[in-house]
């Protein structure tokens, strides 16, 4: 039986340095995501809105609902492979996914060597914490708990580096602290449209891979929120 996660203790551990990987600035990562009007939701910055995802570090309000944070702390996810990607942002849907003019990807990297604490091995014992904190089925609410104490009490780190629960490849989730990230040279900073002509084949091939295939909507349901 595995040991179940726990609520972290806190302050926590500091990791020693093999724990700790550094995210070069040519070794780029993708995020897909869905563009919205609002400029302040760029996608080389972190989303100060939260929280809503695994490893968010927001701070909710006092009816416990996310809320933009006014320390700036924020966050942003990426993955190692257009596939990674796609599986973290679309995950729900199987077998079709709905892909729109407005979801995009771009590549992205840092500006100079972020230090990441490693959570695919035993990166995530250092600090109390089981691998199913990057990987697992956990409780949302306890997983940025995590994130949270991982961004106050270790405040020398950009954020982690874990396994995609939904696609098993390699994951980034960077603070604000990162900076703003850049994108690919000869790549726009907006990204590129997945159901663009660029990308279209590639986004079939990952998708085919993962037993999907996509719907290419006209608009979706983030659409009309946004």
């Amino acid at each position: 039986m595995v040991t179940p996660l726990r609520p972290p203790v806190r302050p926590l551990a500091v990791p020693g340095a093999e724990h700790i990987v550094r995210w070069q600035p040519d070794a780029w990562m993708f995020r897909v995501f869905h563009a919205h009007p609002d400029p302040a939701r760029a996608p080389l910055r972190a989303r100060v809105f939260g929280p809503v995802a695994r490893f968010d570090p927001h701070a909710r309000d006092r009816h416990q609902r996310p809320k933009v944070q006014a320390d700036g702390r924020g966050v942003q996810y990426l993955g190692d492979s257009l596939g990674c990607g796609l599986a973290e942002a679309l995950p729900e849907q199987w077998p079709e996914v709905g892909i729109c003019a407005n979801h995009r990807v771009v590549q992205a990297a840092p500006t100079r060597p972020l230090p990441l604490l490693d959570l695919r091995g035993d990166g995530a014992m250092a600090i109390g914490a089981m691998a199913t904190l990057g990987a697992g089925n956990e409780p949302r609410r306890l997983t940025q708990r995590w994130g949270r104490a991982i961004y106050e009490d270790l405040p020398a780190l950009a954020g982690v580096v874990y396994r995609g629960a939904h696609q098993g490849g390699v994951s980034v989730a960077v603070w604000d602290r990162a900076g703003v990230l850049q994108a690919r040279p000869g790549t726009p900073d907006d990204g590129e449209p997945l159901a663009g002509p660029r990308l279209r084949t590639r986004v079939i091939a990952a998708l085919a891979r993962q037993g999907r295939s996509p719907v290419w909507a006209p608009d979706c349901p983030a659409c009309r929120t946004a």
